[in-house]
């Protein structure tokens, strides 16, 4: 940086010898900005390395993070309804299979009560959370595995613990938070790395500045994370036979841990690690539920004075305990649909008694799965009554199609983009980006020349930029979660020089295009060179796409206004910025070239000019860079994110940072140009707004909605299906209520498409 200012400074001198004008004092001011970053890094770069988080933070950090999974999963509980009216009475008892470590392990000195049986293998019920939390912290490591079949429970056990060691939580106390193992590769990524990201994503309070870097992973290693592993089931096949020594052995292992899986998937994790388990853990199964608790749980769902097709249903069930729906119905998960499908609608259950249609239990599952969209949509009692039913249940399946094709539970409305093709994605937005970067165009250069000429200029970049977002901007796969630190210099020259190339390409033909329609009021020579010129600076723009996307992190992001504890990362974004930015300068400037031969003479005054408008854009577009990628650093009181929370906040980010480069970049280019250049910002400000996950999410939905495979508001439909039900949220995402309703709609949509 301080060779720039350099740099400046020799331009300043030739500038002033050959009498340029005013460019001279433009690039006299812009040659400081890049001298002072550089003396701000130079003068904290020692206080950086002091700067990792202490004790002090992280225990402030752990504190924060507490009140905001609580008050995260207290809604999530009530939206669920586990209390509603109060937990199935579930018991649970320590496993019998070879799946457990030995017994005085996990409980030393009660080896006699145990040898003994009976009461000493119980663990818990399910509607004793207290009692459930006492047991869990008497272990001497606190590691407990809750294993059953589908729709037993697991899950509900899991958010009933944590929500109940969190309200009984002390200062040292780890803080429960739950993960989903939905895309975890042991063999690439250790647990530790894996859990941090996670933590990162769902609660964004954790990377401010704040805290420091890497605070996280100070909380797990620090043991101030108590991790819930929802669905251990779910990891990939392959690396099953490494999991439990992941999460087990090393320093890279977890201590503490709550984790659910199915019974069968657990036992085949044990078998393939040679018969190594979780050392210290306690394995709980549930213990089959009586029939007379299955009735008087589903006496208190009903009205005080039910109708007698729910009497004669239930004494039917009672009568008869080995009967299909009784047999069903010891699934929380089958009591939960029965409610939704039959209680709710007040449809007569008694249909259910008939064996021919219903001559097993996975009959009944099935029947209540298979018309549960139907009930929460097309009755006033669900909040989707505005979606007929079918609509409900396509667009629905076409999610569950999709998220069972990549192999993964969980929906993030930042990951739909690979919903589309990626020829359709870019399709989209050329056809999305290019009119809106005309109309930004055409209203910058209303107040400064006729309405002619700004709406030709519009017309000019918005095609010359849908082009080439066409064939530059790619669809947002899943990118890493954490954000590039450094810009990669000679990746980034690539990437302008491919932009230049491709703008050189474009823009001639466009301007001949309007030359040939009469919108362009000149001679074919100057609408070439014309089209030439917007091409190349298009183009360079253009370029900058890729290092803009890595500059930032993969997951939404809001706009913390405040810089209070952003100094140190103030100094090094805006040195980050003019890295980026000056390069795209120095090509800037040699594309105003065109230009400059045809207002100056030809030699070294028109290169000084292009040179030192290079420069100053650089310097300017290196500036706002740094600034927007700032903004987007949350602050320590920043709520945990929810998937329509993250949109909003996200589309807020985008929002400022627009409007903060418009209110930066806008008044260099009128001193500089003159007004003549409008393209510029209009192309930055819809370049860098793309780079933000809630723009691609736009351009996916714009797709998927003309395709009829979406509604226009998706995210409104999505916290509908979660508010009935249909859908639970974890932390930033959502999934299906159960992977058998996800399983049950993927399955349709492909016997439909086929």
């Amino acid at each position: 940086m301080a060779a720039t200012a350099a740099l400046a400074g020799g331009e300043w001198l030739v500038a002033w010898r050959s009498h340029v004008g005013w460019w001279t004092v433009t690039t006299t001011t812009l040659a400081v900005p890049p001298l002072v970053v550089a003396l701000i890094g130079w003068w904290e770069r020692p206080a950086a390395t002091a700067a990792a988080t202490s004790a002090g933070r992280a225990g402030r950090a752990a504190q924060i993070l507490a009140e905001l999974v609580e008050a995260q999963w207290r809604a999530e509980i009530r939206i669920r309804h586990l209390n509603d009216p109060t937990p199935l009475a579930l018991s649970w008892r320590l496993t019998d299979r070879p799946v457990m470590d030995h017994l005085e392990h996990i409980e030393p000195g009660r080896r006699l009560t145990r040898m003994l049986g009976g009461r000493a293998r119980e663990f818990g019920r399910t509607d004793r959370p207290t009692e459930l939390a006492h047991r869990f912290r008497a272990l001497p490591r606190r590691r407990l595995v809750i294993l059953g079949s589908p729709g037993m429970g697991k899950s509900t056990l899991a958010m009933l613990l944590l929500h109940q060691l969190l309200h009984s939580r002390l200062p040292t106390d780890p803080v429960p938070v739950v993960f989903t193992v939905s895309g975890w590769d042991p063999a690439q990524q250790p647990v530790t790395a894996w859990l941090a990201d996670q933590l990162d994503a769902a609660y964004p309070a954790l990377t401010a500045p704040e805290f420091g870097r890497g605070t996280a992973r100070t909380l797990i290693e620090l043991g101030h994370i108590l991790p819930i592993i929802d669905g251990l089931d779910e990891v990939h096949t392959p690396s099953r036979a490494s999991v439990l020594t992941a999460l087990d052995s090393g320093p890279a292992g977890i201590g503490p841990m709550i984790i659910t899986c199915r019974t069968g998937e657990y036992a085949d994790m044990v078998e393939r690690a040679r018969g190594r388990v979780l050392r210290g853990a306690a394995v709980i199964e549930p213990v089959p539920v009586s029939v007379d608790r299955i009735v008087a749980h589903l006496r208190s769902c009903l009205p005080p004075a039910p109708r007698p097709c729910w009497t004669d249903t239930l004494t039917e069930v009672a009568a008869k305990p080995h009967s299909p729906l009784a047999r069903a119905l010891s699934a929380p998960l089958t009591l939960w649909l029965l409610r939704m499908v039959y209680v709710e609608t007040g449809r007569d259950p008694s249909e259910l008694l008939d064996i021919r249609r219903f001559p097993s239990e996975s009959a009944v599952t099935g029947h209540l799965l298979g018309h549960i969209v139907h009930a929460r949509s097309g009755t006033a009692h669900g909040r989707l009554a505005r979606r007929t039913p079918s609509d409900a249940e396509r667009w629905l399946g076409f999610l569950a199609h999709h998220l069972s094709a990549q192999g993964t539970r969980d929906l993030a409305w930042w990951h739909l983009s690979g919903l589309v093709s990626r020829g359709w994605f870019k399709l989209g937005a050329g056809v999305i980006l290019g009119p809106l970067v005309a109309v930004i165009d055409c209203l910058l250069n209303l107040p400064l020349h006729p309405l002619r000429q700004s709406v030709v200029s519009g017309v000019l970049n918005g095609l010359v930029f849908g082009v080439l977002s066409g064939l530059l901007i790619e669809p947002d796969r899943p990118r890493s979660r954490a954000r590039c630190r450094y810009p990669r210099i000679l990746t980034l020259l690539r990437d302008l020089g491919r932009g230049t190339l491709l703008g050189a390409l474009v823009g001639p033909p466009i301007g001949l295009l309007l030359y040939v329609l009469h919108l362009m009021r000149h001679d074919m020579a100057t609408a070439l060179l014309s089209g030439l010129h917007h091409g190349l600076t298009i183009g360079a723009i253009c370029g900058l796409w890729p290092t803009l996307t890595a500059m930032f992190p993969g997951f939404p992001g809001d706009a913390g206004l405040r810089l209070r504890g952003k100094r140190r990362l103030l100094a090094a974004e805006l040195r980050n910025g003019l890295a980026v930015g000056l390069p795209c300068g120095a090509v800037l400037g040699l594309g105003f070239l065109p230009w400059l031969l045809t207002s100056l003479s030809a030699g070294p005054t028109a290169l000084l000019a292009a040179a030192q408008i290079g420069l100053s854009l650089g310097v300017v577009i290196g500036l706002v860079i740094g600034l927007a990628v700032v903004l987007g650093a949350p602050l320590a009181d920043a709520p945990p994110l929810t998937l329509p929370d993250a949109l909003r906040r996200d589309l807020r980010l985008t929002t400022v940072q627009v409007a903060g480069v418009a209110a930066l970049l806008l008044p260099v280019l009128i001193l500089l140009t003159g007004g003549s250049s409008m393209r510029i910002p209009a192309v930055f400000l819809v370049l860098l707004a793309a780079t933000r996950l809630s723009t691609i999410y736009a351009i996916t939905v714009a797709i998927l909605a003309v395709q009829r495979r979406l509604p226009w508001r998706p995210m409104r439909f999505l916290q509908l299906a979660h508010r009935d039900g249909l859908l639970r949220q974890v932390g930033p995402i959502y999934q299906f209520r159960h992977a058998a309703l996800q399983d049950l709609l993927a399955t349709r949509t492909d016997s439909r498409e086929s």
